[in-house]
């Protein structure tokens, strides 16, 4: 029976976000409309819409089993990056827009630099969101097979097992790209601001609940969830002092690797640099990746 309702979740919130997305763009009837929702979108609904579109599923998925895997908050150092950027955005590229009365960054470089410039940003643009969505697309197609797997077991709960052929990974990412593709080709910004404020509500609802529900069975006290993040605190000790969020590629344990490996005695400040740039995790690399790469 817990399968059915599942299921009958999974199909009803497909085809409503759909339905949705089509509903609010029905009425596009120019690009104007298309691409900027007629002006008409409120600030609170594009500021979901970000969010819930730079949250990926690999994000989502991935960042919790990262932290849990390495006792880590680091990745709360992107967010950093995250706010930097959207200020530097607003403050150096929001005014040339209204200047020039365009819609993208593209109608600026052509107008700034040239149809050249314009074409060739475009197109780099196109070939690295194509290789980035691929890989998160992929991510949630694992999640869709997961689900495939237990439907067609009948079972309550399976450990995750990659099937024999990739056919089932490649049908969830068609499925997936051709519902986004629908309502995003008819109805516009809009369509896709009010589908992901939709998104954004349960996505970060459903980690509130979550994270409560976790508390709860932590501390054991469902009037007092500070129980919890204190029985929290104990396991995760970095999440009470303020370099458990950060990594900046100085650790003892970094300098000590980093030394062996490069047959270093003496740490000079250029290799401290060196030693930054090759973090796999660093402020440095967290910031700066973040803030241009958004």
């Amino acid at each position: 029976m817990g399968l059915v309702i599942d299921a009958l979740i999974i199909v009803v919130y497909f085809v409503g976000i759909i339905t949705i997305g089509l509903w609010v763009g029905r009425r596009e009837n120019s690009m104007h409309d298309f691409a900027l929702g007629g002006r008409r979108v409120p600030w609170w609904a594009v500021m979901a819409s970000i969010i819930a579109a730079e949250t990926s599923a690999a994000t989502f998925l991935g960042a919790p089993g990262e932290g849990f895997e390495n006792r880590s908050l680091a990745y709360v150092q992107l967010i950093i990056g995250l706010i930097i950027g959207r200020v530097l955005v607003g403050y150096f590229f929001l005014k040339p827009y209204y200047d020039y009365k365009v819609y993208t960054v593209y109608d600026y470089l052509g107008i700034r630099f040239g149809t050249l410039s314009k074409n060739y940003v475009s197109a780099l643009f196109l070939f690295m969101r194509t290789l980035a969505s691929g890989t998160r697309m992929f991510v949630p197609s694992l999640v869709m097979v997961l689900a495939w797997q237990l439907f067609s077991s009948g079972a309550e709960s399976i450990g995750y097992k990659p099937v024999e052929t990739v056919a089932p990974y490649v049908v969830a990412i068609v499925l997936l790209t051709l519902l986004t593709c629908i309502y995003t080709a008819i109805g516009g910004i809009k369509a896709v601001i009010w589908t992901d404020v939709i998104q954004a509500t349960l996505m970060f609802g459903s980690a509130l609940v979550a994270i409560a529900t976790l508390l709860y069975h932590i501390g054991g006290d469902s009037l007092n969830l500070l129980n919890g993040f204190r029985k929290l605190a104990e396991i995760v000790p970095q999440m009470t002092r303020v370099e458990g969020y950060f990594l900046t590629g100085f650790e003892s344990s970094a300098v000590e690797k980093f030394k062996a490996a490069n047959g270093i005695t003496q740490m000079t400040g250029w290799h401290y640099v060196l030693l930054v740039l090759a973090s796999p995790y660093t402020l440095f690399s967290a910031v700066i990746a973040s803030t241009l790469g958004n």
